[in-house]
């Protein structure tokens, strides 16, 4: 789920969130520039056990180059 400021700038990204903050869903198509290598390579398992691209969405928002 994605949360937009009154902008529309992105403020929030969660996956699966139990309490979403908002009613915008994230369709999954993607498109990366190649710094998606690196941020992949440092990724942990989430507490599911899985890589999931909402962490390397996040390091696109921490960094603010999520649009």
């Amino acid at each position: 789920m994605v949360e937009f400021d009154k902008n529309n700038k992105v403020i929030s990204i969660e996956e699966k969130p139990s309490q979403p903050k908002s009613n915008y869903a994230v369709p999954g198509l993607y498109f990366y520039d190649n710094s998606v290598v690196e941020i992949a390579r440092r990724l942990q398992p989430s507490a599911r056990g899985e890589y999931e691209i909402t962490d390397v969405n996040k390091e696109y928002l921490r960094k603010g180059k999520l649009k």
